[in-house]
């Protein structure tokens, strides 16, 4: 977390490491590799100055490697405080199975309120904004494990527990909640482990999800019921159509995939990953745990499973119903070229809806399943708006290069904006403009009607976090939600809203 303005030279950074991984007596089975410069590891697209971001150190556990950047490391404590983020911190959680360092990691979320942990929280979410709440969490384990604590540390720490111990037991704080020192001690306990030759990798994760994905076999056999269960409720058809649905997470696609199994006749075959995912076995479990990060954890099955029985619904000539985000351009183009060569006729269908309704649609969705179920479904600011401006670029590409048979454009109200035909290979309407009817939509005035319904929302997602006592981080993201609408209003209507949302 400092910055380093004088760096070591590689000779110099190695011999660091070296002592480091001989301390622990050859018990960290991972290659190292020191460089010079950020860009002599990860390519010359990986400069600071290109991406802007200083790269101390890296742990791979996919490739078993461990980086170090010699010239951003300050003196020989920058290189120890890196080594032990990266291998007590983030290899040290590794030595878990799977379960036990879930179920540490969703111990160490419920750290967020903990005063002693605050500084490291704001860093790390300031820093690490489109990652998962679980990934965010291994982080802050990490920079705890940073600290080598000398003697006169260690004795403070247990005042400090011993103080929190009498604060626990008069009810002054929660019991349940852990502390800056607890987590010191559960990365020391951890780093004594690897050093005995105790403590051994349990979790070969590839990746930050693929430690919760299903073994292959697992997988499959999932998925053949998934594809028996589609097949028996479909039948083959001369002329297959697909109908391709688009709209970021939020936009309100349940009604339109509703209209588009209709019009088929019940004859279709649903792909949808939000559906597929319901076969995980884990994602009951994963959802009561920390439902924010169940749909990221699981998305690598359910993925797989919508890739799969498209295919299979391509090779039956079954009529497809696909409901996604249209947020990737050239995976929406290959796409629809393959179905372009089965023979499929392709109907795309897309909301175009402002931003701010599917934000706030976002929140009043989780608010609601959470207040019936005890959790609910979410998703990410970073995947909404990621969705938000990938799709008039997928609207865009599928129309001017004929991979499409119809663009048809509707308001979240299903008001028709938009509709372009192609006959005998030639669209009616020309030039397309499927893009600009798709941005002018978004962002045009609201009706006085929309407006009221909206602060109705607002006020109505509001009652709902104070009521689950909801954290600070969803309170300033309904917060922020609330300024931006605010900054649409005509300043005489602005001054006079009630109800402004305050983070507690």
């Amino acid at each position: 977390m400092d910055d380093q303005s004088k760096g070591l030279s590689v000779k110099e950074a190695q011999a660091v490491v070296d002592r480091f991984l001989a301390d622990y007596n050859g018990n960290i089975p991972l290659r190292n590799l020191v460089r010079a410069n950020q860009e002599d590891i990860y390519g010359p697209q990986a400069s600071r100055e290109k991406i802007g971001i200083r790269i101390d150190g890296a742990y791979h556990p996919g490739s078993g490697l461990i980086t170090i950047v010699a010239s951003n490391m300050g003196d020989e404590g920058a290189i120890v405080r890196t080594l032990r983020h990266e291998l007590l911190g983030h290899f040290g959680l590794n030595t878990f199975d799977p379960e036990e360092k879930r179920a540490l990691l969703s111990r160490v979320l419920e750290t967020r309120n903990e005063s002693t942990l605050s500084h490291i929280w704001a860093y790390v979410d300031k820093n690490y904004a489109d990652k998962s709440e679980l990934f965010r969490a291994e982080e802050v384990f990490a920079f705890v494990a940073e600290d080598e604590r000398t003697f006169l540390g260690r004795a403070w720490d247990r005042t400090r527990a011993a103080l929190q111990q009498v604060l626990k037991a008069t009810g002054l704080i929660d019991d349940k909640s852990l502390s800056i020192h607890e987590l010191r001690v559960e990365a020391l306990a951890i780093a004594k482990g690897i050093k005995s030759g105790e403590r051994h990798q349990q979790t070969f994760p590839k990746d930050d999800q693929s430690q919760f994905r299903l073994e292959a076999e697992e997988h499959q056999l999932i998925f053949e019921d998934i594809a028996q269960h589609a097949l028996m409720l479909s039948k083959p058809v001369q002329q297959p159509v697909a109908i391709i649905l688009g709209g970021q997470p939020g936009a309100g696609k349940a009604a339109l995939s509703s209209y588009a199994t209709t019009e088929l006749g019940g004859n279709s075959i649903k792909i949808d990953a939000d559906e597929l995912r319901k076969y995980h076995p884990h994602l009951l479990k994963l959802m009561r745990e920390n439902d924010r990060d169940a749909a990221d954890l699981t998305h690598r099955d359910a993925a797989g499973w919508a890739v799969k029985l498209t295919n299979l619904a391509i090779k039956e000539r079954r009529n497809l119903v696909i409901d996604g985000t249209m947020r990737d351009p050239d995976s929406l183009a290959k796409l629809c070229s393959k179905l372009q060569s089965a023979g499929y006729r392709i109907d795309a269908r897309v909301l175009a809806v402002n931003d701010l309704v599917s934000r706030l649609s976002i929140h009043h969705r989780y608010e609601l399943q959470h207040e019936a179920n005890g959790f609910g479904r979410w998703s990410n600011r970073t995947n909404h708006d990621l969705a938000f401006v990938g799709l008039p670029l997928t609207v865009d590409r599928l129309e001017t290069a004929n991979l499409v048979d119809r663009m048809h454009v509707t308001n979240r109200s299903g008001t028709d904006i938009y509709d372009n035909t192609r006959i005998a290979g030639g669209w009616q309407q020309t030039p397309v403009q499927g893009r600009v009817h798709v941005d002018a939509e978004r962002s045009r005035a609201w009706t006085q009607a929309e407006r009221s319904s909206f602060e109705l929302t607002l006020d109505l997602v509001q009652s709902k976090m104070h009521r689950r006592q909801a954290s600070e981080g969803d309170l300033a993201e309904l917060a922020a939600i609330r300024a931006d609408y605010n900054r649409t209003l005509a300043p005489s209507i602005r001054t006079n809203l009630p109800n402004q949302i305050k983070p507690r």
